[in-house]
């Protein structure tokens, strides 16, 4: 009985956790071409309920598809951007959507995350959860650089 009990146990532990970014080991880029922007979306964590990954779209087009423990890295001209997180599943909604405007040689860092606190009020997006008796809010955060390279150099290239 102990034993059904761990392999149940196990198998719901294991489908709060999503797919994990196989890609290459983030590094800090050296240069922006002129007149050229840079966005780095990350989620730097795998255990929180997402179970595949997260559609990245701007302006209604793919740009990738961000998994846990991993970074998409998005070499854009400035102008505005409407970013929409999108799980990958078959008829799904838009788990998040924010808007952005870049300026010429701008690097930006927006970190996906959750909280089962009362969210930070720099969220740039934030949508709340309940299931199963958990509850709290999926978040958008844009970081400074120095806090956001801290966690980027844990973390590894999304599809």
């Amino acid at each position: 009985m102990n034993s059904v009990l761990v392999i149940v146990l196990s198998l719901i532990l294991a489908a709060c956790a999503g797919p994990i970014a196989k890609g290459s080991k983030f590094i800090k880029h050296t240069y922006i071409a002129n007149n050229a922007s840079l966005v780095y979306l990350y989620k730097p964590y795998s255990n929180d309920g997402v179970t595949v990954c997260l559609k990245v779209l701007l302006n209604d087009i793919e740009r990738g598809c961000l998994s846990g423990k991993g970074f998409i890295r998005l070499n854009l001209e400035p102008g505005n951007y409407k970013v929409v997180l999108k799980p990958d599943a078959f008829l799904t909604h838009n788990l998040m959507e924010f808007d952005v405007s870049l300026q010429p040689n701008q690097v930006s860092y927006f970190e996906y995350t959750t909280t089962s606190d009362t969210p930070p009020k720099d969220a740039v997006a934030k949508r709340f959860y309940s299931f199963a008796g958990i509850s709290g809010h999926n978040l958008i955060v844009e970081r400074e650089e120095n806090d956001a390279l801290k966690t980027l150099s844990r973390l590894f290239e999304s599809n």
